[in-house]
């Protein structure tokens, strides 16, 4: 997830939040952030297996990965598999 992140922004960001926050209120507002990442996880999860249930046995084991543009085109174009990406 911070893998886009050098240490030098990390430690920007966590002096801006203890500006921000304060030494008191900052350990509650990180749990707090925890809880909405935990729970927007949650609900992606849950949704994408609502929908994969929706679209019958036959495409249940659809591979959303696999219907990104990127890979489209390049299957496409270079008739390949992409190399998978770090992200």
């Amino acid at each position: 997830m911070f893998s886009n992140f050098g240490l030098g922004e990390i430690l920007v960001i966590g002096f801006l939040a203890l500006l921000i926050f304060g030494p008191e209120r900052l350990p509650k507002a990180a749990g707090d952030a925890v809880r909405v990442i935990r729970q927007l996880r949650s609900m992606a999860t849950s949704t994408i297996n609502d929908v994969k249930a929706d679209l019958g046995p036959d495409l249940a084991e659809l591979d959303l990965k696999s219907m990104h543009p990127r890979h489209l085109i390049q299957k496409a174009i270079l008739d390949d598999e992409p190399t998978p990406r770090k992200e």
